[in-house]
């Protein structure tokens, strides 16, 4: 059965392409086909944004899925987390993104979640978004601060 985003209450994103993203409706739950993890997915708010970056990476920055993982666990400080997605490069870290719900603002706190994740995964980049905005900064190793850039920085080809 296709849905259409307004039917769900899913506002349209921040995003210059539209995805065709795929929505299946089981014992009344709506789930969406990750294309990545090949399996469906509840569609969440929060899914909604991370399918939009795994579209988005894939078919606009040509980053080869294989090199993308998604909701992995890991440690900080001895405490399980989970990651939404990051994009490897050469088997490093490259970019680390966290998804938030379109209704969920991002903060400062936001970026110190994300920043205490990357004491542990390490990538050079990380993307917060919660679809409507997107805020990009990169790790400078010489200063050890994040300073904010531009997109295109991140995707340089």
């Amino acid at each position: 059965m296709l849905f259409n985003t307004q039917q769900m209450n899913l506002p349209e994103l921040n995003f210059s392409e539209r995805y065709q993203i795929n929505f299946i409706q089981k014992k009344g739950i709506v789930f969406v086909h990750d294309f990545i993890r090949k399996k469906e997915i509840q569609l969440t708010p929060e899914e909604w944004i991370r399918q939009h970056w795994l579209h988005y990476l894939v078919y606009t920055e040509n980053v080869n899925p294989i090199s993308i993982q998604i909701e992995k666990q890991f440690s900080v400080q001895n405490v399980k987390k989970r990651f939404d997605v990051v994009v490897f490069e050469k088997l490093k870290p490259k970019i680390i993104i966290e998804c938030k719900s379109p209704w969920i603002e991002i903060t400062q706190q936001t970026f110190e979640q994300i920043a205490r994740y990357n004491l542990s995964i390490q990538a050079q980049f990380i993307i917060l978004s919660n679809g409507l905005q997107h805020i990009f900064f990169e790790y400078n190793t010489t200063s050890k601060q994040y300073i904010a850039i531009q997109k295109e920085r991140i995707f340089q080809k």
